[in-house]
This record gives structure tokens, sequence and C-alpha cells, in this order.
């Protein structure tokens, strides 16, 4: 038997006292073969109605991340002097296709022959270019202060897991996803410190980055206490704040 996904929804026979469900599953051709969820058992109309109203929610969301896409790459038929909108936009059309090859897999409602191992290399794909798509964009949005050497060093990672992927059997390439998810958690993780870190102020004279002032106030309410007097007392807070030299917090108790 040839190894595939079957997603679907099947009528249970009646009529018994005792029925048994026997599941056979096997990881021979696919490291971590078997279910993706657990089976739901329940009235037919019922299943019915969740199956179909899943497969219309993740066909919005496929087709909105598609439209996205597109509308992105065509932006840079427009704005050529940054390739930010492409790299974007093939990263929304990576993430539609893999959306169509996961959880469901409803690219069975529509191709039901389609090669199950062509399924799986798509999955993974969109795995490591979804990374490499994600690193290329965000080294668009921010040149100077993304490392250069350490997002090609990741994106060349990326690269290799795809090359795997495409050329070595469905059995073994699996077994590589625990290994590629350290690098994309170590991707996430530097993105967030570069963002945060280079929160850029472009209309400032006096610094690159953005200042804030805070004016803080709290007080027990009473009965004759009103919401404008909170909200007036915090102001104050906020101008002293201002004309103490900025970038500070002032607080203060009624």
């Amino acid at each position: 038997m040839e190894p595939d996904y079957y997603p679907m929804v099947l009528d249970l026979p009646t009529g018994y006292s005792e029925l048994d469900l026997v599941t056979h599953v096997s990881n021979f051709y696919h490291t971590p073969g078997g279910f993706w969820t657990v089976a739901s058992i329940g009235l037919e109309s019922k299943i019915r109605q969740d199956s179909n109203f899943n497969l219309v929610v993740n066909l919005l969301i496929v087709g909105s991340l598609i439209i996205i896409g597109l509308y992105h790459m065509s932006m840079f038929a427009l704005r050529e002097y940054t390739r930010t909108p492409v790299y974007f936009g093939l990263l929304a059309l990576t993430v539609g296709i893999r959306a169509l090859v996961t959880g469901d897999i409803h690219l069975h409602h529509f191709f039901n022959t389609f090669p199950w191992q062509l399924m799986i290399r798509i999955e993974y794909l969109t795995v490591s270019l979804g990374v490499l798509l994600f690193m290329k964009f965000q080294q668009s949005v921010l040149p100077d202060e993304f490392p250069r050497k350490l997002a090609n060093g990741i994106m060349g990672i990326c690269l290799i897991f795809a090359l795997i992927v495409v050329v070595t059997p469905v059995y073994f390439f699996t077994k590589t996803l625990v290994p590629f998810f350290l690098v994309a958690i170590t991707a996430s993780i530097i993105y967030m410190v570069i963002t945060v870190q280079s929160i850029r102020h472009a209309y400032s004279t006096a610094n690159n980055y953005v200042t804030i002032s805070l004016g803080v106030a709290s007080f027990r309410p009473e009965t004759d206490n009103t919401p404008e007097e909170l909200i007036e007392l915090s102001d104050q807070r906020l101008y002293k704040a201002k004309k103490g030299g900025r970038n500070r917090v002032f607080a203060g108790k009624v």
C-alpha cells in the first residue's frame, strides 16, 4: 500500500452493540507519520458542517494570502528601487501554499490524486523557504541594523535544508525538521532583538531613536472623584516629565 493522506468524513455502520475502530499507522515512509489530530466522532450533519466550515475558512485565508502576495509582487514592478515588496509577496505566497498542504490537507479536495511525496516536499520546502524569505524581508527593511554575515549564514542553512528536501527520500529529509526548527527559532530571536533595538524616528533632528515621556497618576477613588480629575493629574505629570528633560517618567499620588 502506497502512503498517502486520507482526510475524509466516514459514515459508521449502525445496528451493532459494539464497534471496534482499528487504525494501522506506520512511519516507514514518513518519520512523523500518523494522526495529526484526534479523530472526531459525532452526528454526521455536525461533523460535515464543521468540515465544510473549516474548508471555507482555510480557503479564505489561502485566497487572502495569495492576493496579498500577488499585490506586493506587482508593487515591485512600480518600485524597482526596493525589493522589500517582492520578498514580502513571496513570503505570503509561501505561507498560503503551506496552508493547502497541512492541517486538513485541503489540496485533496481539489486534486485527490496529487502525488503524496510531492506534497510532503512542498510542505517541508515552505518551511525552509519561508524562513529564508522572512530573513530577506527583514534584511531589506533594516539593511544597516541586520548583521549581513549572520543573515547570510542563516539563509545559507535554509538553502541547504531546501536542497536536502529536493534531492533526498522522504524518510530521510523528514528527520531534519527538528534541527531546522532550532534554526528558525534562532532567526526569530535575532529578528525580535534587532527590531526592538532599531526603532528609528526618521524625522527627529535630536536623536535617531524614539524616546518617550510618561505622566502616571493614581488615587483611591472616593464618591466625589471624577475620571477627569485623574486625567488632569496624569496630564500635569506628563508636562513635568517633558520640562524635566524628556525620556523619563513622573508619577504622582493623591
